[in-house]
């Protein structure tokens, strides 16, 4: 049979063009979250909340200023998705009261939403937890049944396709990791990221009888909405308490890692094999790791992310910011 392709007519055999069992033929959509936390605006809201009665009952990592700062992730991040993964339909930014200034709003692929959007107007904001706001993400209007939830400082480095994420049939594919989270009790003593594994396991043994130890990998997260809601119906105090905490607390859950092991429970999702990797800029022993990965680039996703670590030296922002340019060299058609 005839078709056409880049623009020419061919022959192809007719099956080709036959849509088989495990094609993703549903449409996916692409949710960021980003905060710019140089703004002046931005940071006198934050202030407002940390005046002199600001609760300092919190980890140290609640309101470390390298949680909110911003290297432009997001816009290499955005060209990752121009040049690896043209198949995504549409790509939300939410943010509070925030643009990027490089970023092409009249794009009718991209939308911003702010908070005010998704949470409802009962005082919960402003809010500078990013466990409440990813916990929110399911109230975008018009987002897709199945979608890819990605921290800005997470890009595709190959091209992927669709049935990497979900399988035809729609179940996500979560990218689980070797590591293991210990087994605590949360306190404000442990990092954030140990107490919300501690509270999900808490949830999920009194709702499905399972416990949890894996980490999860900072990969673009596979998500079901439906799922979302029906997280926020069976663990209502769950997420009404998190939702209401301005900045990480140790009792907080988080809806990405809650549907990861949730889903997997009751067979909307199953293990995925992305192949990921993970590097920190605020620790230059992973100089060599950005080096031998800007020659490889063997995997399919990197995490670019700033993890504060004690005694750690950073790496220089020139050699991170060369690094970026390297691998994603051109503009997408998201900046101005």
């Amino acid at each position: 049979m005839k078709s056409q392709r880049y623009g020419r007519e061919v022959l192809v055999p007719q099956v080709f063009e036959q849509a088989m069992v495990d094609d993703v033929l549903f449409p996916i959509d692409v949710v960021y979250t980003w905060v710019d936390g140089a703004d002046p605006a931005w940071l006198e809201r934050k202030a407002e909340v940390t005046g002199e009665n600001f609760n300092t009952s919190l980890h140290a990592e609640a309101t470390d200023p390298a949680r909110f700062r911003s290297r432009d992730e997001l816009m290499y991040s955005l060209r990752s998705l121009d040049d690896f993964a043209p198949w995504v339909r549409h790509i939300y930014l939410v943010t509070d009261q925030q643009v990027p200034e490089w970023l092409d709003t009249d794009n009718d692929r991209i939308s911003i939403v702010d908070h005010r959007e998704i949470f409802p107007n009962d005082g919960r904001l402003p809010v500078y937890n990013s466990n409440a706001i990813i916990s929110r993400l399911h109230h975008i209007d018009g987002l897709s049944e199945h979608f890819l939830y990605m921290n800005d400082d997470v890009m595709l480095t190959r091209p992927v396709l669709p049935a990497q994420f979900f399988t035809g049939s729609g179940i996500a594919l979560v990218s689980r990791s070797n590591n293991r989270r210990p087994f605590i009790e949360p306190s404000v003593k442990h990092e954030p990221h140990l107490n919300l594994t501690a509270n999900i396991r808490g949830l999920m043994q009194d709702a499905t009888s399972r416990n949890v130890s894996r980490a999860i990998k900072h990969t673009p997260h596979p998500m079901l909405r439906s799922v979302l809601f029906e997280l926020e119906e069976v663990f209502a105090d769950a997420y009404e308490a998190t939702t209401r905490s301005r900045f990480r607390h140790h009792s907080d859950i988080v809806a990405d890692q809650l549907h990861h092991y949730y889903a997997q429970t009751v067979g909307r999702a199953v293990p995925g094999s992305l192949g990921y990797t993970y590097l920190n800029v605020l620790d230059d022993s992973f100089v060599p790791v950005f080096n031998g990965f800007a020659k490889k680039r063997n995997r399919d996703a990197m995490c670019v992310n700033d993890a504060p670590v004690p005694g750690a030296t950073p790496i220089d922002d020139d050699f991170v910011q060369n690094f970026l340019d390297d691998f994603f060299p051109a503009r997408s058609q998201f900046e101005k």
